[in-house]
């Protein structure tokens, strides 16, 4: 559970620099940042930390959005429900995992997240630009991944030497082979 204030920490940090940027050049669009604290969380915790984790940032995001209360949570337990149904049959710590998770749970987190927006205001319009950022965002969110994967788990597992270590509650208790 000590694993849980780090990432509750960085996520509302992730929460505070989405606010801070205003949209990304060349794509025109906000990052969807506060789901890579929650995959990376998903993919490192065991039990129920990583529904607690994206309950919290989503209730965060949702307090400091016009959406109405309730659809955050939801939007962002979508990617500890998508870890947790295949982590007996994917290895949590490979690259391409973290790269296939980023993609497909930030999709999937997205598309809901966009249709809470459409019912809330009543207008429900897919063109296809809307499709197009969904993507964008997804495909940022797996060329960040990685990275921050990497960063975190130095952080975590290198510097603090155990105090927190995610190594204990991953899937056979090994840390990340490309962190260290």
């Amino acid at each position: 559970m000590a694993f849980f204030l780090p990432m509750a920490a960085l996520g509302l940090a992730a929460i505070i620099l989405k606010m801070v940027i205003v949209k990304m050049p060349f794509v025109d669009i906000h990052p969807f940042l506060e789901a890579l604290p929650v995959l990376y969380g998903a993919m490192r915790m065991r039990g129920a930390a990583p529904f607690w984790l994206a309950a919290l940032l989503g209730a965060v995001v949702d307090i400091l959005s016009p959406q109405k209360f309730g659809t955050g949570p939801v939007v962002l337990c979508i990617i500890p429900a998508l870890v947790w149904t295949q982590r007996d049959h994917l290895r949590m710590d490979s690259i391409a995992t973290v790269l296939l998770f980023s993609l497909v749970a930030s999709f999937l987190a997205l598309v809901p997240d966009y249709a809470f927006f459409c019912w809330q205001s009543g207008n429900w319009d897919w063109r296809f630009i809307v499709w197009v950022r969904i993507a964008w965002m997804s495909l940022i969110n797996m060329a960040l991944a990685v990275p921050f994967f990497w960063v975190w788990d130095l952080l975590l597992v290198k510097l603090w030497k155990g105090k927190i270590s995610p190594g204990g509650e991953m899937r056979g208790g090994t840390p990340p082979t490309y962190a260290v």
